[in-house]
């Protein structure tokens, strides 16, 4: 089942940061990815995941950056 998210949720998906696999749709209005549980890599050195280990799609945290391709 696959899970959409704007700019306006403030989760890891929509981050700067997160290396996961994402797809832009609607001219960068949203982005689709597989389930809210897929994971990827945080490249965020201030955040408390970036010890290596993956963070789910759905994950917060206060080092959050909208990702750039998003509006």
């Amino acid at each position: 089942m696959s899970q959409q998210y704007t700019s306006m949720f403030k989760v890891c998906a929509t981050c700067q940061y997160w290396g996961g696999l994402r797809e832009l749709k609607q001219y960068g209005d949203y982005l689709e990815l597989g389930s809210p549980m897929d994971k990827g890599a945080c490249y965020c050195r201030d955040s408390g995941w970036f010890n290596g280990s993956p963070t789910q799609a759905n994950s917060e945290c206060g080092c959050w950056e909208k990702w750039c391709a998003l509006r």
